[in-house]
């Protein structure tokens, strides 16, 4: 009997069930996935931050070349906060990113990353549990009664 498909979380960007994970134009069975997880860009952003601070004290002794320095890290900032946290999965040698999010939208990452625990580990007890046809059920079900009679 096949399973059926239980959808655990739908977005408009991410759909994973029991049976398969969509994102963007890809579509991959649960049970193809190796590995999966989060990056999330602590270094890269204090970095950015740090050079931020930096910036703005180049404005007073280099006011033209100030500025633009401060304008671009700032630029470099906002993106780097905008991409906060990466979700991602891997199959095989191939490694995807299927959501991002930054700071103030990272919690939405880490919900998502435990509703993926939860169908993976729902897939796996599916697909280990025997999967008898009607005549092998018919015989266990005569030996069971044939041990319960002696």
């Amino acid at each position: 009997m096949p399973m059926k498909e239980k959808t655990y979380y739908e977005d408009y960007a991410v759909r994973i069930t029991n049976m398969r994970v969509e994102f963007g134009h890809h579509t991959i069975p649960i049970h193809r996935i190796s590995c999966f997880g989060t990056d999330a860009k602590v270094v890269t952003l204090t970095l950015a931050f740090l050079l931020f601070l930096a910036s703005l004290a180049s404005i007073f002794f280099i006011s033209y070349y100030g500025l633009l320095l401060t304008s671009l890290s700032f630029i470099a900032l906002a993106k780097l906060y905008s991409s906060y946290v990466d979700l991602w999965i891997k199959v095989g040698n191939r490694k995807f990113r299927i959501a991002k999010a930054g700071i103030a939208r990272s919690q939405d990452i880490y919900k998502i990353l435990t509703i993926m625990r939860n169908a993976v580990s729902d897939n796996e007890e599916k697909r280990s549990l025997p999967n008898f046809d009607i005549t092998e059920t018919m015989k266990l079900k005569e030996m069971i009664q044939g041990y319960e009679h002696n």
